[in-house]
């Protein structure tokens, strides 16, 4: 996946984030990361 896109997802969960749980960026960057790390395993 080209990094730009990868971005592009990690924001757009961010955002969902924030509309869902009205969290601080924070917790929302956290569970975007945990999320990605799932997706994309290192």
């Amino acid at each position: 996946m080209p990094l730009q896109q990868f971005a592009a997802v990690c924001y757009n969960l961010k955002v969902y984030f924030e509309g869902l749980l009205a969290a601080p960026s924070v917790v929302n960057n956290v569970a975007c990361d945990n999320v990605l790390r799932r997706i994309f395993p290192t």
